[in-house]
């Protein structure tokens, strides 16, 4: 979705205008609203990708009382949030971290949970022998288990001995500690073992962060690293008893320098692996390992990988990536500092990806680094954690200092020396336009599955309706039926332009889409090219029933089907806001020109998500614009509340240009908020008129507004109510866009809502 600008008008741009007995109606003519100063920034067209990387900030210090701990370094994270029938989500994060130092069999490990995505972390108290994770996975169980498998073999986190002494090698370097987790409370639930067959016997092994639950709901994939007799080498493993036993699938890498690594699912059905390799070559710092990428053709890597690619020469520290609801991808690495990259469509393939976006750095200025390293490896151990949050962001966590990380040999850290944790909330949106808030829509009862077949799946999994719009795409979060067929009841028509589903199906035939008006009679749209999880239908489908199938014959296998859905309508719903990041909606304001968060209502009868216009300044108006492309006639139509005693009015417009191409403003109306009344706008006479029609409507509830324009006349309905059909308030040649702004300079105190933003070009 795009980000609101606003842009404040001088004060030669306003105009007075004709105040009425009964009330004020200040309000600017918007001849403004389209000549705004040279150097303003134009606000983004519909359907442009946006994203939020905000640089973290420390949350948790280790305080240093235990001379055994001193530490706070190489986090990992894992959201075992859960979805609750009713679509509520029960907030669970944990994050684990190194407090000792930076050597095998020291490193003990501590953690941290929140319970409200992230705001605020409390102390867990973990096994005294706790060896360390760097992942986690819920199972598709009836319990939703959690299992986690240690960082570091038992030999060394449990001083197991050789088993067998007459072999080369001790086969406990290659079994693990296995954990599961129940509360807050880790308990020990025996071991993980690894087997590498056709390759030679491993030497070492370390289980890298990141277990994938497959879409079958009982295979689970991880990476680990080692070294045999012949040299480094990266691995792919595959479990099917929950953790307790792994086999090789494949060998991602071997060779020198080779080392962490870190899998996750694409948006188009595969797998994708970020690989670490250190390397001595002449001129590089073997400290700021490279960063690589390779891809499998198989969802669950068994098939063939492509040969790792390069993607940077530094900056592969503890790689780690994960896919989110809206089918975008981010992938997360260190060193030189802490850096994210992104790619909107999510799909495979080494290409696309946008980055490298620092958001974190320690980086001293002056002295020298530890053991050779560089200053640009110094500062922390450049580790950072990310998980997903919602459907369009994931929250990061990464270290300051870590143990080796701010040497006393250097100096100037810009987050100065301390042992600490920071985070932030990473957000990325697609340019799919017109999401609709479908999690807050099942929450209120407003949309509904109809007549569901709901089953178990996995290992006794019970699917809910609520796993389609919780945002986890993760399989233990999925609506399975037992046709494989969902049909959804939305809260009105939409004209939808696509659907975003990540399915899993049983066969090669794609997902059938079929829409309805009235549940009875149903059409396939036509459909574009998929792209990722978006399957674009060629025109807009005007339904307020979808059914999505899978064609292929239902095999019985408890696997997922609908793991998460969006839908995409001509309205915009601002659903891709982020509260305390840049906005989509929730709070504009010209005081200081600035977004800010307002506070909303607690409940809101058209969406949880809306765009925020208020006016707090008496030489600013508050405004948004969207440019659309030219045409010749238009539809503008959207929903409205006032809020706030001191609101008097909004205006709105549609934009366009005259013959010689300057802007002009076609069709200008205010919608006054005390009389509920509407006006339009004369720009040659500089007067607003009578009030159109007779409609007055409350304008502290919600209202539907709508502006059928075209070249010699514009149709104002309101709440299906044909209000007036009136002349061009200024001569013009096209239509551009559409806007929406306060009522003016002095009069401040407007503040409204607004939602479902339409804008169509017939």
């Amino acid at each position: 979705m795009r980000t609101p600008l606003v842009r404040p008008w001088g004060n030669q741009l306003m105009r007075a205008l004709a105040r009425s007995s009964a009330l004020a109606l200040a309000a600017v003519a918007l001849s403004a609203a389209v000549t705004a100063p040279a150097e303003a920034i134009q606000p983004p067209s519909p359907g442009q990708p946006h994203v939020s990387l905000p640089a973290g900030r420390i949350f948790y210090t280790n305080p240093g009382t235990d001379p055994t701990a001193p530490n706070a370094g190489f986090p990992s994270l894992f959201n075992a949030s859960v979805t609750n029938p009713d679509g509520s989500r029960t907030s669970r994060l944990f994050t684990t971290y190194g407090v000792g130092t930076d050597a095998p069999g020291t490193n003990a490990t501590a953690m941290r949970t929140s319970t409200d995505d992230g705001a605020t972390w409390s102390p867990v108290t973990l096994p005294s022998r706790w060896a360390g994770i760097t992942n986690a996975v819920r199972l598709a169980d009836a319990a939703g288990t959690v299992v986690t498998i240690d960082f570091e073999p038992i030999t060394l986190s449990r001083s197991a001995p050789d088993p067998d002494p007459s072999t080369p090698y001790n086969e406990n370097d290659r079994v693990f500690g296995r954990w599961t987790l129940t509360g807050t409370t880790m308990t020990a639930a025996g071991t993980a073992t690894t087997s590498y067959p056709g390759s030679p016997p491993t030497l070492w092994a370390r289980f890298q962060r990141g277990i994938l639950l497959l879409p079958d709901s009982r295979t689970l994939l991880a990476t680990v690293y080692g070294a045999t007799a012949s040299g480094p080498f990266t691995a792919l493993m595959r479990s099917t008893d929950q953790g307790a036993s792994w086999v090789q699938v494949t060998r991602l890498a071997e060779g020198a320098g080779w080392s962490e690594a870190n899998v996750a699912p694409t948006s188009d059905g595969k797998l994708m692996a970020w690989l670490r390799r250190d390397t001595t070559v002449a001129g590089e710092d073997r400290y700021l390992p490279d960063l690589y990428y390779t891809q499998s053709s198989t969802v669950d890597g068994s098939g063939s990988w492509t040969a790792p690619v390069k993607m940077s020469s530094d900056t592969g520290n503890s790689p780690g990536s994960v896919l989110l609801g809206n089918g975008a991808a981010l992938q997360a690495s260190g060193r030189p500092g802490n850096v994210v990259r992104y790619k909107y469509s999510g799909t495979s393939g080494w290409q696309d990806w946008t980055g490298r976006t620092t958001i974190y750095t320690n980086q001293p200025t002056a002295g020298t680094g530890t053991g050779g390293r560089s200053l640009a490896a110094s500062g922390s151990s450049n580790t950072l954690a990310v998980t997903p949050l919602t459907a369009n962001t994931a929250l990061a966590v990464g270290d300051n200092c870590a143990s080796w990380g701010c040497p006393a040999t250097a100096s100037g850290y810009p987050h100065g020396t301390s042992q600490s944790l920071w985070k932030s909330v990473l957000e990325v949106n697609t340019g799919q336009w017109g999401t609709i808030d479908l999690q807050t829509k099942f929450r209120r009862g407003e949309i509904a599955f109809v007549d569901p077949a709901f089953t178990t799946y996995g290992d006794g999994r019970t699917s809910i309706g609520a796993y389609a719009f919780d945002g986890d795409v993760r399989p233990d979060s999925s609506v399975v039926t037992a046709n494989r067929s969902v049909t959804l009841r939305l809260d009105r028509a939409y004209a939808l332009t696509g659907v975003g589903a990540h399915a899993h199906l049983t066969g090669p035939a794609g997902l059938t889409i079929e829409t309805s008006l009235d549940g009875v009679t149903w059409s396939t749209p036509a459909q574009g090219s998929r792209s990722g999880i978006l399957y674009p239908l060629s025109a807009p489908a005007t339904a307020r029933y979808v059914r999505l199938s899978d064609p292929n014959p239902p095999v019985g296998d408890g696997s997922s089907f609908l793991d998460e859905l969006q839908l995409y309508s001509t309205l915009d719903g601002f659903e891709a806001n982020v509260p305390g990041a840049a906005p989509a909606g929730n709070g504009l304001t010209t005081a200081t020109g600035a977004v800010v968060v307002a506070g909303a209502p607690a409940v809101e009868p058209i969406s949880s998500r809306f765009l925020r216009i208020t006016d707090t300044s008496d030489t600013a108006v508050s405004r948004i614009a969207w440019n659309h492309g030219t045409s010749s006639a238009a539809d503008y139509e959207f929903e409205v509340r006032a809020s706030g005693t001191g609101t008097h009015g909004l205006l709105f417009s549609v934009l366009g240009t005259d013959s010689a191409g300057n802007p002009v403003t076609p069709y200008h109306f205010l919608l006054d908020a005390v009389s509920g009344k509407f006006y339009r706008y004369d720009f040659a006479n500089a007067t607003w008129g009578a009030p159109l029609g007779t409609v007055a409507v409350g304008s502290w509830t919600w209202n539907s507004v709508s502006v059928a324009a075209g070249p010699a006349s514009a149709t104002l309905t309101v709440n299906g109510q044909a209000v007036a059909t009136v002349a061009p308030s200024q001569p013009f040649s096209s239509l551009t866009g559409n806007q929406l702004s306060s009522t003016g300079t002095a009069p401040v105190g407007d503040d409204w809502f607004v939602d479902d933003v339409g804008y169509a070009r017939p």
